[in-house]
């Protein structure tokens, strides 16, 4: 899939502010769930053009809604996992000092608990072929940004046992 990403990194603010403007009733909660799903699959896109910052702040958002409406659905532990790597392509574009260390700090429980996440409520395969189809791209992505964090952080061992995982979801 060809993404356009040619563009300046947006100010993502009214969107996200939007959804945060009052405590919605219930007869909206499917609505805000909606909302959710939407930022962060705009943010994936983000994170594929390395639009960190943009990416970053929907995902707090999307994952605020998740973490309080969905707390046990692997779509809230996927919101993680990118959340740790919009943090972790920040702190690609920090150079070296305390910002690019408190950055990866912040992003390595976000991608392990998000990978761990997917991986407790992976479906069996066959039971929902399409959604193990999804979920096994999603681990994927989860498991290259684990790479990426540990080559970072130079932890070979770390990166041997990411590749390792990485290679079931081939």
């Amino acid at each position: 899939m060809s993404r356009h990403c040619g563009y300046d990194e947006p100010n993502w603010g009214p969107i996200s502010r939007h959804a945060g403007q009052s405590e919605q009733s219930s007869h909206d909660l499917p609505h805000r769930r909606s909302f959710a799903g939407l930022l962060a699959q705009v943010s994936l896109d983000l994170l594929h053009c390395d639009q960190n910052f943009a990416a970053e702040e929907l995902l707090r958002e999307s994952l605020a809604i998740r973490e309080k409406q969905e707390p046990d659905v692997w779509t809230t532990f996927n919101t993680m996992s990118m959340l740790g790597g919009a943090l972790l392509g920040a702190a690609r574009k920090a150079g070296d000092g305390s910002e690019k260390a408190n950055l990866l700090a912040d992003a390595e429980p976000l991608l392990l608990k998000g990978y761990e996440g997917i991986m407790a409520r992976l479906v069996v395969d066959g039971q929902n072929a399409e959604l193990f189809k999804v979920q096994k791209q999603r681990l994927a992505e989860a498991s290259d940004r684990l790479i990426e964090l540990h080559t970072i952080l130079d932890k070979p061992e770390e990166v041997n046992k990411w590749q390792a995982e990485r290679e079931k979801w081939k």
